[in-house]
């Protein structure tokens, strides 16, 4: 007999499925222990006893909960239809959520939608190891009436399926964008899209009125009218190395993603990106961070010819430890004029793609990623 309570990995497995959809099998490592997540889902998909914690019924279930669909990468795990009662024992509206947004459980099989659902999908299981609530039935619901405080404080993502409803037949514009959803954190906020192990290919003017429609809807439920940044989950460095050497390459602007969005931050998907987007959603994070780093009066406030954080020791400071490729690409600019000017602070995970894409020699200072999060947290 199995026991179905909060917080245990098969909980969190249903919770998941019931925003998602699907969880691609190659995904499952980033819900925690790759070898017992995928033993506890084989047994999930036989035949079994299940009780509930907190009781959610005197009775017991017994059957699959879960099941395999596809081949190779496109191989998912998703509820079966006799499991879908369970869903209001996970959350109240969890059923009629999860009904509306999968076509009544009855999934489309072409490339296009499996592929759409699986980097959502991926997008969810990266915001829960941060701590990011991406449940729209635990979530205030979004509106367009009014300008009003509707996102909660703490970090929050909305879906981009729940964004469509929002926007009315406008919305229907942003269909054939990458964007899967908007996260929000205090004044923070950031346009989240995932690419995977491909290059971002934008869709020109598309995702532009994506973007206004995203800003429409940040007006109105945060009261923050400006929004320059996203966030793109890609799986690997190899996969922010393609898609920097093929944004300097690119000179149609429209297909290029820096001239969207003025700050794209790449977040890994593994357990090093979970806690780089952790520090991204602390509100105000990036004034404490150069206060961290810097003394005041070594800041560079914003002034000068090009971007760098702070004057020391002869040297031009700059930060990479946002992991900002967009400001990077602007880096590389000066860079290539005055190399030995420059000193970069970073992670020393971030070192093979700095070295990469700035070249062998650089100057870096490294520094360990648990210090800056103590930090902030006595910061915060």
């Amino acid at each position: 007999m199995m026991t179905l309570r909060p917080g245990s990995h098969a909980y969190s497995i249903l919770s998941i499925l019931s925003i998602t959809g699907e969880i691609p099998v190659r995904s499952l490592k980033l819900a925690g222990n790759e070898r017992v997540l995928k033993a506890l889902v084989h047994k999930m998909t036989e035949e079994q006893e299940y009780r509930f914690q907190p009781e959610w019924t005197e009775e017991k279930f017994r059957g699959k909960l879960l099941r395999i669909t596809g081949k190779g990468r496109d191989k998912a795990v998703r509820l079966t239809k006799k499991a879908l009662p369970i869903l209001d024992w996970i959350y109240p509206g969890a059923y009629r959520y999860y009904m509306a947004s999968f076509w009544n459980h009855r999934f489309p099989g072409d490339k296009i939608h499996i592929d759409r659902i699986h980097r959502v999908a991926e997008s969810v299981l990266m915001c829960q190891m941060a701590g990011i609530e991406c449940r729209a039935y635990c979530l205030p619901p979004l509106q367009n009436q009014e300008i009003r405080r509707v996102v909660p404080a703490g970090p929050s993502c909305y879906l981009a399926r729940d964004l469509k409803k929002v926007g009315g037949s406008e919305a229907n514009k942003t269909k054939f964008t990458r964007l899967t959803g908007v996260v929000y954190s205090g004044k923070e906020v950031y346009a989240v899209y995932n690419t995977r192990n491909a290059l971002m290919k934008w869709k020109g003017m598309g995702e532009f009125k994506a973007l206004q429609n995203l800003i429409e809807i940040t007006r109105l439920n945060a009261g923050i009218s400006a929004l320059d940044s996203a966030i793109l989950f890609g799986e690997s460095d190899e996969t922010a190395l393609k898609t920097l050497r093929e944004t300097e390459k690119n000179h149609r602007l429209e297909l290029r993603f820096d001239s969207i969005y003025q700050q794209i931050y790449f977040v890994p998907m593994n357990s090093f990106g979970a806690r780089l987007l952790k520090i991204l959603t602390i509100p105000g994070w990036k004034q404490k961070l150069l206060n961290l780093l810097f003394e005041k009066e070594i800041q560079s406030g914003g002034t000068g010819m090009m971007e760098y954080d702070a004057y020391l020791g002869g040297k031009y400071v700059y930060s990479f430890l946002d992991q900002n490729l967009a400001r990077l690409i602007r880096l590389r600019e000066a860079f290539q004029a005055q190399a030995d000017s420059f000193e970069i602070l970073c992670f020393p995970e971030q070192q093979r793609l700095l070295r990469e894409f700035l070249g062998p020699h650089i100057s870096l200072k490294l520094l360990d990623i648990k210090i800056v999060e103590e930090a902030l947290k006595m910061e915060g």
